[in-house]
């Protein structure tokens, strides 16, 4: 029989939300009547997944600090129950509160230090539920540890950690920069390394997105862990064309974090080659990022489009590119960074190009498993590319080893069932 899981994280499981998704595929095939989750933000739930979500919004807990109450949650219910008008709309979203600065993030922190979610109707709808597991996404946000850990510790029950970054080791802020970072850092890493010690101590067990983050994390706390990469649901189905006369080369994802430089270089490298090759880029971005991909040779820039949308323009690819800039990785702290896209790639059938830093989690990755094709500089880009036109016999070998890859890593059945055997498991004596 399956355990009930309460899953704690920022994002609400999401058909199209990364986070939201990516947590989801986990529990592929558990039954829904046995999950539950907690989270901040509820923007398109997973009805086919999850039916119990308790969302409390930043705003309520703000406004639940200002007048010295305590915050009551949202329990969502799915869009036909609303159209009745039996209860309030379930896209729930945090105000735009502009770029997350330090200051910003620790005035987030001493609202929820608070313990204003700790409410009565919090309590019943956790002792509605009877958890028998917790489940905490592991990201920044100190106040989320705490509600997990009292979780946790008041029910007597088992906290599995699931960790995509490595904040704990980043020696500077991760944050949009202030003026007064220089001052207010120290003190606010010491309170957030100081949680995720107290976190370490109490999870039966961590879940890592990747081996570089299990290594640094076990190196300070050796705990219980696994590594399960991100899951895709694309599979490639059949064998591939690949268009040698004009490529469609792709990049599907965020646009953030100076990667539109990265691609603003894949678009001259494409254009010297040949000046009828460009890069189709599909991703949000604001009116500077737009500006730069419009101006840019060998770039076409769609905007943002629907994950339904990304399916279709992966069926649609000769290759697909994924790219972090050299500023980005140095400013950003992106040694950890593996993106969602790279399951989709891999698993897609379709060739797939890393244009990043080597230093990464994803370009180890991708060196070490042979799934793909990296390069480091706009010369090596050259000849890689070079290579996926001219070379059949490369192409193939590459694809080749993606599929296995794919099929090892990336599945996303295997996945779940790896993750759920160890949710039922947890905390047993003879696990």
């Amino acid at each position: 029989m399956d355990r009930r899981v309460l899953v704690l994280s920022n994002n609400c499981f999401s058909p199209s939300n990364s986070n939201g998704r990516t947590l989801g595929n986990l529990f592929f095939g558990w039954p829904k009547e046995n999950l539950a989750q907690f989270c901040v933000i509820a923007k398109d739930p997973n009805w086919d997944l999850c039916d119990n979500y308790y969302c409390l919004e930043d705003r309520a807990m703000l406004g639940a600090f200002k007048h010295g109450g305590k915050a009551v949650g949202r329990k969502l219910q799915p869009p036909s129950v609303v159209r009745e008008g039996n209860s309030e709309s379930v896209d729930t979203q945090r105000k735009k509160m502009g770029k997350k600065t330090l200051p910003k993030i620790i005035l987030r922190e001493m609202v929820w230090a608070r313990k204003r979610w700790c409410s009565r109707d919090f309590e019943q709808w956790v002792d509605g539920f009877s958890p028998e597991v917790v489940v905490l996404q592991f990201g920044d946000s100190s106040f989320m540890i705490d509600i997990a850990l009292y979780i946790a510790k008041s029910r007597q029950i088992p906290l599995v950690v699931y960790n995509t970054e490595g904040y704990y080791f980043f020696p500077r802020n991760w944050h949009y920069p202030s003026k007064i970072d220089a001052l207010i850092f120290p003190a606010y890493r010491r309170y957030y390394q100081k949680r995720v010690r107290k976190l370490m101590v109490a999870a039966s067990h961590s879940v890592y997105l990747n081996e570089k983050l299990q290594e640094d994390y076990d190196g300070v706390f050796g705990n219980k862990s696994s590594v399960i990469y991100n899951s895709s649901g694309l599979q490639d189905s059949s064998a591939p064309t690949f268009e040698k006369e004009v490529p469609r080369i792709s990049y599907l994802g965020n646009l953030g974090l100076d990667r539109d430089t990265a691609l603003v270089e894949v678009g001259k490298v494409l254009y010297d080659l040949d000046h009828r090759y460009h890069i189709d880029i599909y991703g949000n971005a604001d009116e500077r990022v737009t500006q730069t991909l419009n101006e840019a040779q060998g770039v076409v820039f769609h905007g943002r489009v629907s994950y339904d949308k990304v399916k279709e323009v992966i069926a649609e690819s000769d290759i697909l590119f994924h790219v972090e800039s050299e500023q980005g990785y140095k400013e950003r702290q992106l040694q950890y960074a593996f993106s969602t896209k790279i399951a989709d790639s891999v698993s897609s059938g379709k060739c797939f190009v890393l244009y990043a830093p080597k230093e990464l989690a994803c370009s180890k990755y991708i060196i070490e498993s042979g799934a793909g094709w990296f390069a480091d500089s706009q010369l090596n880009l050259k000849q890689v590319l070079v290579n996926i036109i001219n070379d059949d016999k490369e192409r193939q070998m590459v694809l080749d080893r993606a599929k296995t890859v794919a099929k090892q890593n990336h599945s996303l059945e295997g996945n779940a069932k790896e993750f759920q055997k160890i949710l039922m498991n947890v905390g047993k004596t003879d696990n």
